[in-house]
């Protein structure tokens, strides 16, 4: 197994109340932030197992990105001093070793997680 899903990744907001309204200052392929509350609750199936069941509830957007000026930005003015050219260092990286767990994994069906 590579790590890489094998599934489309996409996360349910609910806009309630007057988020709603707020949904209406945005146009499709505008950039922005949401800030949201996660809620989540245990209860069992009927078969008797234990399942989470999680609500994102956003409480804030923001815009992140606006679109191009269309006016091009005034000229700068003429520097009046020779500035000294900039010298950069290129950094080296060593490889890390990859991770190795201190603790045997446990037993298929014996984590703390509930899936």
């Amino acid at each position: 197994m590579t790590g890489e899903r094998g599934f489309e990744n996409t996360p349910m907001l609910e806009f309630v109340g007057d988020k709603c309204n707020e949904l209406e200052k945005y146009v499709p392929g505008q950039i922005v932030a949401i800030s949201v509350d996660i809620q989540g609750s245990r209860y069992r199936n009927k078969d008797g197992i234990e399942q989470i069941f999680t609500r994102v509830h956003p409480y804030k957007i923001e815009l992140v990105q606006t679109q191009q000026p269309t006016a091009q930005p005034a000229a700068q003015p003429a520097q009046t001093y020779q500035q000294q050219p900039t010298q950069y260092q290129q950094q080296t990286y060593q490889q890390q070793q990859p991770y190795t767990p201190q603790q045997p994994a446990p037993p298929a069906g014996q984590g703390d997680l509930p899936f």
